[in-house]
């Protein structure tokens, strides 16, 4: 994030948090049992739009660690995110279910068993997707 963009939340949250306190302090200063119910029904509100706040920035957060860890060469992702890859790679083929299901399982047993070659794998780090997969002629 920039620093605009921060600062900008940080405003925003001093703001509601202002709100927050001033509508506890009413709370804890009326009489109306009327208001005192709009008035815990309106500091509520903002408690959830707090911790949907904090569950959006954690998705956020999580999503670039994940993304970031797709994003190096092919020969330094582990295997989990490999196998990750070539699942993703065989379902934009568009090919038909079964065959899409034996490729899947072909490549990845090759994956297991350490017989695709770095040479064979055409990967996008800056994307991080699977351009193409060359296997060697005889075993197409």
């Amino acid at each position: 994030m920039n620093n605009n963009t921060t600062v900008l939340n940080d405003i925003e949250s001093i703001i509601k948090e202002n709100y927050i306190y001033r509508f506890k302090n009413e709370l804890s200063n009326c009489i109306d049992e009327d208001r005192k119910k709009d008035l815990k029904n309106i500091i509520a509100g903002f408690s959830i739009q707090k911790t949907e706040k904090k569950e959006n920035k954690l998705d956020d957060y999580l999503k670039t660690i994940q993304d970031a860890a797709y994003k190096k060469n092919w020969s330094r992702l582990t295997d989990f995110h490999k196998k990750e890859k070539i699942i993703e790679y065989v379902k934009k083929l568009n090919l038909e279910k079964e065959e899409s299901e034996k490729l899947q399982k072909k490549l990845l047993n090759k994956l297991s068993k350490n017989e695709i070659s770095l040479k064979e794998v055409e990967y996008d780090s800056t994307n991080g997707c699977i351009i193409s997969i060359k296997l060697k002629s005889k075993e197409k």
